[in-house]
C-alpha cells in the first residue's frame, strides 16, 4: 500500500525518506490544528519573578488572568507559551515594564498556535489608571 499525501496537498521529494517534506505537518496546519511551541528559557523565569514582585501567590494571579494554578505553573516552568489574550492578562496583572511585555507578546501563540507576526508588541500605549 504506498501512502500519499491528503487531497489539496502536495508531497515533497523523497516521501516518507530523509529530507521529506513533511505532510502531516501540512495538513495539520490547513486544518487548524494548535502545535506547541517552545519558549524561549528566560520567559517562564521572567514571568515567575514578575510574580513574585506584585505579591501575589500563584492560585490568586492565575485567578486574575482567569487561567487555571496548572497552567499558570507550566507558564512559569517554561514549558508553554501562553495565547495572546493568556500573554495580555498576565502582562496587565503582573504590572510587566515594556522590556518584559515585548518577551511575552513575542513568545506569545494566536490561536493557530503560530508565532505573532514580528513587530506586533502590544498596542504601545500604557494602561489607563
Amino acid at each position: 500500500m504506498v501512502l500519499g499525501a491528503p487531497p489539496g496537498l502536495a508531497p515533497g521529494p523523497n516521501v516518507g525518506g530523509p529530507g521529506a517534506f513533511d505532510v502531516k505537518e501540512q495538513h495539520m496546519e490547513q486544518q487548524g490544528v494548535r502545535q506547541r511551541r517552545t519558549p524561549p528559557a528566560t520567559l517562564g523565569p521572567m514571568l515567575g519573578r514578575a510574580r513574585l514582585r506584585t505579591g501575589l501567590r500563584g492560585a490568586e494571579a492565575a485567578r486574575l488572568v482567569g487561567i487555571s494554578r496548572q497552567y499558570l505553573v507550566r507558564l512559569e516552568s517554561g514549558q508553554r507559551c501562553p495565547s495572546v489574550g493568556v500573554a495580555e492578562a498576565l502582562a496587565e496583572v503582573l504590572r510587566l515594564d515594556k522590556e518584559d511585555r515585548a518577551e511575552l507578546m513575542a513568545a506569545a501563540v494566536t490561536r493557530g498556535g503560530m508565532a505573532r507576526a514580528v513587530g506586533v508588541v502590544g498596542s504601545g500605549g500604557g494602561s489607563p489608571s
